[in-house]
């Protein structure tokens, strides 16, 4: 407990140092919120993001980040005669833009553009069925945009809401939206220093 308290307060006197919060780290709650492949199937674990502004215009912000999400999928398990969980792992690098409203002070609107990767991992703990599902892997990728709204709690603290749609590749299945288009939803807080 000794260790938390004093890494919360490293991190939060960090940004007591800087003129400019540059940096931001985030933590989310990912739900996906759609019919295909992942949507209504796969449920969220966590999603990390890191964002660096690189330039600040009065009213507009730039800069890079990147998000790495995790979801699983064990709808299929204790389900005869193939038993297996699909875990998504996901990459997102993206350049992002968030405008500054000069009378919502604490309030940030922001958009991105990027690209995602989705790694997919089947492991089977039941392989009676006549095709073996066990140790498959893909990985997916595509064209990300997203949009989101942050409130700052704090000075340095903020939480935030952010929709991501991701344009795929389709692999070896049939290039159709249900195998190409996936929307999350990501519900979090970050700390900017």
């Amino acid at each position: 407990m000794k260790y938390k308290l004093i890494l919360i307060l490293l991190l939060c006197g960090m940004g007591s140092f800087s003129q400019n919060k540059k940096i931001s780290l985030e933590v989310s709650y990912p739900l996906t919120i759609d019919n295909n492949f992942i949507g209504g199937r796969s449920e969220g674990v966590v999603d990390f993001g890191f964002k660096y502004r690189i330039k600040d215009f009065k009213i507009v912000n730039l800069g890079i980040g990147i998000n790495g999400g995790l979801l699983v999928d064990d709808t299929d398990k204790s389900n005869y005669p193939q038993d297996f969980e699909r875990t998504i792992y996901a990459i997102q690098p993206k350049i992002f833009s968030e405008l500054n409203l000069s009378q919502l002070t604490k309030l940030h609107l922001f958009v991105n553009i990027g690209y995602s990767f989705m790694k997919m991992k089947l492991t089977n703990t039941n392989n009676s069925g006549s095709v073996d599902f066990s140790k498959l892997s893909d990985t997916l990728r595509g064209i990300n945009a997203g949009l989101g709204v942050s409130y700052d709690i704090l000075p340095r603290v903020f939480l935030q809401v952010q929709y991501d749609f991701s344009k795929l590749n389709s692999g070896n299945s049939p290039d159709i939206d249900y195998n190409t288009n996936v929307n999350l939803l990501k519900m979090g807080a970050g700390i900017r220093f």
